[in-house]
């Protein structure tokens, strides 16, 4: 815990040092594009898991349910 605390803080201080905003970079049309587009991965990815397990289970909750 306490070092993501501490790299959390280097970070910013490293950002705030070549003088990136933080706030301006999440504010940018870019980046919320392509904080979109990665979601949609993320999302289509944990889809395809939870299909596959549901697949794998069936079976198994068939036999349970009867």
């Amino acid at each position: 815990m306490l070092k993501i605390i501490f790299w959390t803080i280097i970070i910013v201080l490293f950002l705030s040092f070549f003088g990136i905003s933080i706030q301006s970079l999440f504010h940018a049309p870019l980046t919320q594009a392509n904080f979109g587009f990665v979601w949609q991965i993320v999302l289509a990815v944990w889809n395809f898991i939870v299909s596959i397990i549901q697949a794998l289970l069936a079976p198994l909750i068939a036999i349970v349910k009867h």
